[in-house]
């Protein structure tokens, strides 16, 4: 037979009612809707990346532009938590940490969601360290993979200043500031003795402030975390024995833990829904492209590309690299 003779058994045997539709078609609904699986609902929230402030707008070509903006997530999650059929969120994370201000909000938009009865387990990937820690802390339920990268309890500041350097080329500076402080962050001068002795409290009040939530968050002694922090950095098999994670396994472990505190039953079917819908490549191509008729042989091209072996192996690669160092920084600090 031929494609028409195939189209028609397959209509035939799907029964009265049934149409064909194009697989891009069948993708792009599904991305719509954003609901992977049958039965009750768990929350996805995916925070991989450095964690930054503000919001990613319209993101890389994919969606996934290497960050997690705290606007985004905290409006994920509070999504998750106002979504009536949601019985429990699940937070995937595997990030190295970054602003201080944005994962103070992700922790917020979490312990609300915990507040209004939405239990939130975490699942730890390679790397869930310093921010990273941070978001995590006060979930219902911590699972890392034993080899995962976690704690680093601490904070980073400071400043590259370069104004010398330059001045080894030749090149000259001046800088006119109005207030005590108005330069401090200027990256030609180094800090002054009393910006240093500035610095160092507030870094000091932010390090407080994270050990704090952290006992609350685990339920454990203020004097046993500051003993397990000060950067340190734990395998998930050494945070558990010292309290910072509960569990050891992989993602469907943490689906396990998430049923189970969302009272469904163990064998039950699930769906997962996810926060924030991330674009397919339809949707990316559209931004890229917006959808003009002139585009069509450069949306075919880029198609291509993105199937032959040696591109799907490096976006492959990218995707499982680190993304950067293990820190929680706090930037352009008030006085």
């Amino acid at each position: 037979g031929y494609d028409d003779d195939a189209q028609g058994v397959a209509l035939l045997r799907a029964g009265d009612g049934a149409k064909i539709t194009r697989m891009s078609q069948y993708i792009h609904a599904r991305e719509e809707q954003g609901d992977y699986g049958q039965g009750s609902n768990i929350a996805l929230v995916e925070a991989s990346g450095e964690i930054v402030d503000g919001t990613a707008g319209r993101g890389g070509l994919f969606g996934q532009d290497g960050a997690i903006a705290g606007d985004d997530m905290a409006q994920a999650i509070r999504s998750a938590t106002e979504d009536n059929s949601v019985k429990a969120i699940l937070l995937r994370v595997d990030s190295p940490g970054g602003s201080v201000a944005a994962s103070d909000q992700i922790l917020d938009a979490v312990k609300k969601a915990q507040a209004k009865g939405k239990p939130v387990v975490v699942s730890m990937g390679s790397l869930a360290a310093s921010g990273g820690y941070y978001i995590s802390l006060s979930a219902n339920r911590i699972i890392a993979e034993p080899g995962t990268i976690t704690g680093s309890i601490g904070v980073l500041t400071g400043k590259v200043s370069f104004g010398k350097s330059i001045g080894l080329l030749g090149v000259g500076a001046n800088e006119i500031g109005v207030g005590h402080n108005a330069l401090m962050n200027s990256s030609l001068s180094p800090y002054t003795p009393e910006q240093w002795a500035d610095l160092n409290h507030q870094a000091d009040v932010i390090y407080a402030d994270f050990t704090q939530k952290v006992a609350a968050g685990r339920k454990m002694p203020l004097a046993k975390v500051q003993d397990i922090a000060k950067g340190r950095v734990w395998s998930g098999a050494d945070a558990q024995s010292r309290g910072l994670v509960d569990e050891l396994g992989g993602f469907w472990t943490a689906v396990a833990a998430a049923k189970k505190l969302g009272g469904i039953a163990p064998d039950g079917d699930i769906t997962f829904k996810r926060y924030p819908r991330q674009k397919g490549f339809f949707d990316a191509l559209d931004d890229v492209f917006g959808g003009a008729t002139a585009s069509v042989k450069a949306m075919q091209g880029v198609a291509r590309v993105m199937q032959s072996a040696p591109v799907r192996a490096v976006v492959g690669a990218m995707n499982e690299a680190p993304k950067g160092g293990v820190e929680l920084r706090a930037t352009n600090l008030p006085r």
